[in-house]
């Protein structure tokens, strides 16, 4: 689908890094994003403080957006990374699933390579968010970052041409091919 599109769920990291309720100017951004999408999308959030958050991380956040949004938290679906998955970044975006609809419009995540290879944790979320959903995941040969992607939800997508250094094993048709075949890119603009 379009990024623009109507979507059911939003799933973002937060760094959440205030040591008190009191949001600094990142958190605030932060809270300004979840408020937002709130009435639109089921949020996932993923608590990323310092690369080990844990339970008592997750309570400060929750009770931030609470006081300063008036959101009750309980209606989003809180991560840490003590219980549930280690990340090593907030760029969610770049490592983070590509979503689709599989078969009979049945959700399905694709698992690309992500591309920087010292983040096995970020490169191993969508594997864990795909086991979460309970949902196939796909594993995709490509080396990409989500930032790299734009599709009109219409079968033309769009990617720079940093796809191509890296994937040096593949020609740019098997490349075609592979956005095909994956993500429903009926025509890839590189």
């Amino acid at each position: 689908p379009n990024e623009r599109g109507r979507v059911e769920g939003l799933l973002l990291t937060w760094d959440c890094e205030s040591p008190s309720h009191d949001p600094d100017p990142w958190d605030q951004l932060w809270l300004d994003i979840i408020d937002a999408a709130w009435d639109d999308a089921h949020l996932y959030l993923y608590i990323h403080h310092g690369g080990h958050s844990d339970a008592e991380d997750v309570a400060r956040c929750q009770q931030m957006l609470q006081q300063h949004t008036g959101r009750d938290p309980a209606a989003a679906t809180w991560f840490d990374e003590t219980h549930d998955h280690r990340l090593d970044s907030i760029w969610i975006r770049d490592y983070g699933p590509f979503f689709v609809l599989d078969g009979e419009d049945a959700l399905a995540i694709v698992d690309a390579h992500y591309v920087r290879y010292d983040r096995d944790d970020d490169d191993a979320q969508p594997a864990h968010f795909a086991s979460y959903l309970g949902v196939p995941r796909h594993e995709w040969g490509l080396a990409t970052e989500g930032g790299n992607f734009l599709p009109n939800g219409h079968g033309l997508c769009l990617v720079s041409d940093t796809i191509i250094g890296l994937n040096p094993q593949y020609s740019i048709g098997e490349i075609e091919q592979l956005y095909e075949e994956y993500l429903g890119c009926s025509e890839l603009v590189i």
